[in-house]
C-alpha cells in the first residue's frame, strides 16, 4: 500500500488530489525548458513564431499531458499560469522589471493563457469520449451522467468533482450543460 505512485508519467495519489501530479509536470517542463535555453530561447537568430511553436509542441505537451481528467482549483491554475507566463516572457525577451502587462506579452507571442488550453483539452476530451464515441450502455458514461438516488455530500466546504469543473467550463464558454 502506497499513498502515491507514478504511472505512465502521471502521479496518482490515494486522496485524488492533483497537486503532486502538477508539481511533477511543472518540474519536467521546467527542466525541458532550461535545456533549450542557450540553443533556442536566447538565440536571437530564431524567430519568435518558431520559438512559440517549439514551446507549444515540447513544453505545453509535457506540462499538460493528462490534464483532461484533472479537477483543478484556482491555485492550481495560477501555478500553471505563472510557469506559462514566465516561459513566454523569456521567449519574447521581456523581463518582469519592464512592467509589460501579461496580456501584451501573450499578444506578442500569439498565444493564449494556460486556462484556455486546459478548457480546450477538457472540452475536447469530454466531447470525444462522453458524447460522440461512447455508447450509452458503457459504465464510464453511465457513471458520468448518473446521480445518487439518496444520500448527500458532507456538510461544509465540498471537494470539487470533475463534473463541477466541467459545468463551470461549459458555463464560461456559453454552452448549456444540458446541451452536452
Amino acid at each position: 500500500m502506497v499513498d502515491k505512485f507514478c504511472y505512465l508519467g502521471s502521479v496518482l495519489s490515494s486522496n485524488t488530489i492533483v497537486d503532486d501530479d502538477i508539481n511533477s509536470r511543472l518540474s519536467k517542463a521546467n527542466v525541458a525548458f532550461g535545456r533549450l535555453s542557450k540553443r533556442l530561447w536566447f538565440n536571437h537568430g530564431i524567430s519568435t513564431a518558431t520559438k512559440v511553436a517549439v514551446y507549444r509542441a515540447a513544453m505545453l505537451s509535457s506540462l499538460l499531458n493528462g490534464c483532461e481528467g484533472w479537477t483543478l482549483y484556482c491555485h492550481h491554475i495560477q501555478k500553471l499560469d505563472q510557469f506559462h507566463l514566465r516561459c513566454v516572457r523569456k521567449i519574447a525577451h521581456i523581463k518582469w522589471q519592464e512592467h509589460v502587462p501579461n496580456t501584451t506579452v501573450l499578444k506578442i507571442c500569439d498565444i493564449s493563457v494556460i486556462e484556455a488550453f486546459l478548457q480546450n483539452a477538457q472540452l475536447r476530451w469530454c466531447g470525444h469520449v462522453l458524447v460522440i464515441r461512447m455508447d450509452d450502455s458503457r459504465i464510464p458514461k453511465q457513471v458520468f451522467y448518473g446521480q445518487l438516488h439518496h444520500g448527500s455530500r458532507r456538510p461544509g466546504g465540498q471537494y470539487k468533482r470533475y463534473k463541477d469543473c466541467l459545468k463551470s467550463t461549459l458555463n464560461r464558454c456559453g454552452i448549456a450543460p444540458s446541451k452536452l
